[in-house]
């Protein structure tokens, strides 16, 4: 295991300070996804101005689908019950095994951005590994509508006809009971030029969680 050095000399560039110190655990993190192997992560300082380089001991948990949970100056009476709730739920929560998960878009649109604890299967370009999945994890995926300035007129007028976007998600996946299922989603999401109506419209949850 490497040592690991605080992030906190003044003349640090604000990029070394964000970005992960050490390649280690990345990287076990990596072998570890793809031997099918998640890692949940409990990290606790105890005391005040207790230094956690969590920005690298993260990616443990960040390339392996993994969880993080933080509990800054534990104490027993402040944040015993919350550990405790957050440990049981991860032991007993369903879990599926041994996924791999894809969107796919209707034509004219494109995958700008995936957020989220993730790492992409070995030889793939969009397959996304995922050890455990279960009903905590979340993915985010920024999609954006290519410009219809494209050279070729029938990919043109295919997209000035559009009213719908479609987006198809796919996560293979084993049960505890050791069934190899596949489950599928569709949905059509309506499109408008009308600016308001997206605001209108919008699922304030799930906005909330990207933010």
């Amino acid at each position: 295991m490497p040592e690991l050095q605080p992030k906190s000399d003044q003349n640090s560039q604000m990029g070394d300070k964000i970005n992960s110190s050490n390649m280690f655990f990345s990287n076990e993190a990596s072998n570890m996804a793809h031997l099918q192997v998640s890692v949940d992560l409990f990290v606790f300082t105890v005391g005040k101005g207790v230094y956690r380089n969590l920005q690298t001991m993260s990616d443990l948990a960040r390339f392996s689908n993994g969880n993080l949970y933080y509990y800054p100056e534990y104490e027993y009476y402040q944040s015993g019950l919350r550990f405790t709730n957050e440990l049981y739920n991860c032991l007993t929560r369903e879990c599926a095994w041994e996924s791999v998960f894809r969107v796919r878009t209707s034509a004219g649109f494109n995958q700008t951005a995936t957020l989220g604890n993730k790492l992409i299967k070995q030889r793939t370009n969009d397959l996304i590994l995922c050890p455990v999945i279960d009903k905590d994890r979340m993915l985010i995926y920024e999609i954006e509508r290519e410009a219809e300035t494209v050279d070729k007129p029938e990919r043109r007028r295919l997209m000035a006809d559009q009213q719908h976007m479609f987006v198809q998600t796919a996560l293979l996946y084993s049960t505890a009971d050791g069934e190899r299922r596949i489950r599928v989603l569709n949905a059509a999401i309506p499109l408008t030029n009308i600016h308001h109506l997206s605001f209108d419209y919008l699922d304030t949850s799930a906005l909330a969680l990207y933010w």
